[in-house]
């Protein structure tokens, strides 16, 4: 129940970490304080809390909190004429990497079959009141396919940048921009066939002004619907970067998850991926963690 404010570094060390103790099931602090003299900190708070945590600290010098990734995602809606019922079994049954890598200058993504529990589905839409209770009327029979967007591979994309504001609030900024927009564009249009070939009756985006199909020959309706930044839903689940690991003095930690600055530092979570990965990195997370432990436990 203690969240951590800000780290004090002296002579290249972590001398104290600072954190106030919180209300348990609450995010209200208590006014109560408490000091960790550590031998060793392990910064595992994710890629937006993590390099928040630094800056808060002085720490800013490796470009901490910039190159944040997101995996941007996109949703195609499909209803069929059976029970689809989205809300049981594995969340993600079924994948495809066929679109990951798609030439020079474009962004790859992969898809999935994405789960859908009606609580994340009702606040996922923008309809409320009647039109939001006929949507839910029909989940039973439909399908939800995304798109996840593999950025930070293209030489012009800067990804997002993490900020603490005044009284320490977190901001993320992450532009979307022209090589982002059109693979948004080529992921609509290739969800919608998936959908139309698995026999759906009706397929809709998620558009401002849903982008509403029920033959192959709808499809060309994608061709004047607008992609980007407020056009239609993006989502994210997967947060990177903001800590790049980097080789010959350059990133935020080194190959051992070591602060290039801070001897007695550690990073250890999704942050510190240079760019997004071409998969879910889940698998990569728990993996570079139980490497970790050797490093963090060789330091103490």
């Amino acid at each position: 129940d203690c969240r951590a404010e800000r780290l004090e570094v002296e002579g290249g060390r972590v001398s104290r970490v600072h954190a106030v103790i919180m209300k348990r099931g609450t995010s209200r602090a208590t006014g109560a304080r408490v000091t960790v003299v550590p031998k060793v900190t392990v910064c595992s708070a994710g890629a937006i809390n993590g390099p928040a945590l630094l800056l808060r600290s002085g720490l800013e010098a490796r470009g901490e909190g910039r190159r944040t990734w997101l995996h941007p995602v996109v949703a195609v809606v499909g209803v069929y004429d059976r029970p689809i019922q989205g809300w049981y079994g594995a969340p993600q049954s079924v994948s495809s990497h066929r679109f990951i890598e798609r030439g020079p200058g474009e962004v790859g993504f992969f898809m999935e079959a994405a789960p859908l529990h009606p609580m994340l589905v009702a606040m996922s839409t923008k309809v409320f009141g009647r039109g939001q209770e006929a949507f839910l009327g029909r989940l039973d029979r439909s399908s939800s396919l995304i798109a996840l967007h593999q950025d930070g591979l293209l030489p012009e994309e800067e990804g997002g940048r993490v900020e603490v504001g005044k009284g320490g609030r977190v901001r993320l900024h992450y532009r979307m921009g022209a090589a982002l927009t059109e693979a948004f564009s080529a992921s609509h249009r290739t969800l919608a066939e998936v959908h139309m070939a698995a026999g759906a009756t009706e397929v809709a985006t998620l558009h401002v002004n849903p982008v509403v199909m029920n033959t192959l020959d709808h499809l060309r309706r994608l061709e004047n619907a607008s992609y980007g930044t407020l056009r239609h839903r993006v989502f994210s689940a997967h947060v990177m970067g903001g800590c790049p690991m980097g080789g010959g003095g350059a990133g935020v930690v080194d190959s051992r998850l070591r602060h290039r600055d801070v001897d007695n530092l550690f990073v250890v979570d999704g942050s510190v991926f240079p760019t997004s990965l071409g998969v879910n990195p889940m698998l990569t997370i728990a993996a570079m963690a139980h490497r970790a432990a050797d490093f963090v436990g060789e330091a103490v």
